[in-house]
């Protein structure tokens, strides 16, 4: 047991620097300083940058905007409990019309996320938010 251990330990620190690669993200498309890098927006600077697919950078920057709006959804993935699917099935629900709700409701997602896979934890968004 002692390797599962290892790997599930490994797991939780590579999500914990997802989130925090993610917030570096978010500050820095905030920044807009990618525009004085010469670059159109964030995701271009990321893609560019990273060696990305325009597509996959773009849902990068749209996860880290997203997830400044779920500071405990963003603290959980920060910590290792959360890993970045169950990140993103919070975040791909959350939308201005249903913030609110999300908000109120993050500690009990974050909670079922601890516990379920990421399939799991969408139906649970999608009952409660739907």
């Amino acid at each position: 047991m002692f390797v599962l251990d290892e790997i599930a330990q490994e797991r939780r620190e590579l999500d914990a620097a997802e989130a925090a690669w993610l917030t570096k993200v978010a500050a820095y498309d905030r920044s807009g300083e990618w525009r004085a890098d010469e670059f159109y927006n964030c995701a271009s600077a990321l893609r560019h940058a990273c060696r990305m697919d325009h597509g996959v950078a773009r849902g990068h920057v749209e996860l880290a905007r997203k997830l400044e709006h779920l500071p405990v959804v963003l603290e959980a993935f920060g910590r290792g409990d959360l890993s970045a699917r169950h990140a993103t099935v919070v975040a791909n629900a959350y939308t201005p019309e249903r913030a609110a709700d999300i908000g109120r409701g993050a500690t009990e997602l974050v909670e079922a996320a601890m516990k379920r896979t990421p399939k799991e934890l969408g139906g649970i968004v999608r009952y409660g938010t739907g």
